[in-house]
C-alpha cells in the first residue's frame, strides 16, 4: 500500500440507495428525482469533520488503526441506512445539553458540557483533544451520553468490559479523566437505548442503563496513548496500517464483517475486504 493523499479526504458524501455509487450532496442530491431522503434529513446525517496532520480525537484513536488511516488519506461515502443511528444520537445529545443550558442558573450551576469541557493535550510529536459530555463539579463526576442498540447492551450484559466496544468506552472516558479531569471521583455512561419495546423489557434491558465505569490505571493509560499515537503516526509515513483485528470487524453468524460492509467508508480501498470479498464469490 502506498501513500497517497487526495485533496478531499474523509467523509464527503453519500453511497446512492438506487446507483450504489458515492455521490455528493451538491452534485447528486440536490437534482435528484427521486430521492431516498428529503434534503433536510441528508445534511442533519452529513457530518464531516476536518482533517488536520498531528492532531487527533479521541474517539478517533479508539478506531483501528486501518480505519483512521483509510478516513485521514481518501474520501468515502457512506450509506444513509448506516448513517441515522449517529444522527439520532447527536440530536439527543443537543437535545440536553440545550436543556443545561436554558436552566443552568437554577437546576445547573455546577455542570459544564461539551463545548466548555474541551481539551488539548500536546504530545510534542502530536496533539490529542477531546470533549467530555458532561462534568459534575459539585461531585466530581464524569459523565459520557450514549445511545445503543439493545443488541450491543445486552452484549454488555453478557460480556462486560470485554466487548470491544464497550471497552473502548472506558478508554474514552478514562482518557477525559487522566487529561481533563485528574480528580475525578465517578465515571458513568448514561445510555439510552434505542429500539426499546416490550420483547426487549422480557428479556431484561430497559430503555436506560446507567453504567459505572472502572478507572483504568493512569501510567499505563498513558503509555498506551502514546504508543497508540506513535503507531498511528507510523501508519501516515508508511502508508502500511495492519489489519483491522476480527473482533472490531463485527462479524456475525454467518461470518459476515458488519462493521465493514455497513459502516466503513474505507472499504473501497480495503485489501482486507476486497479478499474477504473475493473469497465469497
Amino acid at each position: 500500500m502506498s501513500v497517497k493523499l487526495h485533496r478531499e479526504v474523509g467523509l464527503v458524501g453519500f453511497i446512492c440507495p438506487m446507483h450504489q455509487q458515492g455521490v455528493t450532496i451538491d452534485e447528486h442530491c440536490v437534482k435528484c428525482c427521486t430521492p431516498c431522503r428529503d434534503l433536510d434529513e441528508l445534511l442533519a446525517m452529513f457530518s464531516p469533520r476536518a482533517i488536520v496532520p498531528k492532531k487527533y480525537r479521541t474517539t478517533e484513536i479508539l478506531n483501528p488503526r486501518q480505519i483512521i488511516y483509510f478516513s485521514r488519506n481518501f474520501p468515502y461515502y457512506l450509506s444513509p441506512d448506516s448513517m441515522s443511528g449517529a444522527a439520532i444520537g447527536t440530536a439527543w445529545h443537543e437535545a440536553r445539553e440545550r436543556q443545561v443550558r436554558k436552566h443552568r442558573d437554577r437546576y445547573f450551576k455546577h455542570i459544564t458540557i461539551e463545548e466548555e469541557n474541551e481539551f488539548v493535550k500536546d504530545f510534542g510529536f502530536c496533539t490529542l483533544g477531546g470533549k467530555p459530555d458532561k462534568f459534575d463539579h459539585e461531585i466530581r463526576k464524569l459523565t459520557d451520553i450514549k445511545t445503543a442498540k439493545a443488541y450491543s447492551v445486552n452484549k454488555f450484559l453478557h460480556d462486560h468490559w470485554k466487548d470491544s466496544t464497550w471497552h473502548s468506552y472506558q478508554q474514552q472516558t478514562n482518557i477525559y479523566r487522566i487529561y481533563k479531569f485528574p480528580n475525578t471521583k465517578t465515571i458513568e455512561l448514561d445510555v439510552t437505548v434505542v429500539g426499546w419495546d416490550r420483547y426487549v423489557n422480557n428479556v431484561g434491558i430497559n430503555d436506560k442503563l446507567r453504567q459505572i465505569v472502572p478507572f483504568l490505571d493512569d501510567d499505563k493509560l498513558d503509555e498506551w496513548v502514546r504508543n497508540r499515537l506513535e503507531d498511528i503516526m507510523e501508519d501516515q509515513e508508511t502508508g502500511n496500517p495492519p489489519p483491522c483485528p476480527e473482533e472490531d470487524m463485527w462479524i456475525n453468524k454467518n461470518g459476515e464483517p458488519q462493521r465493514c460492509l455497513r459502516f466503513c467508508g474505507g472499504k473501497a480501498y480495503c485489501q482486507q475486504f476486497i479478499d474477504w470479498e473475493k473469497s465469497r464469490r
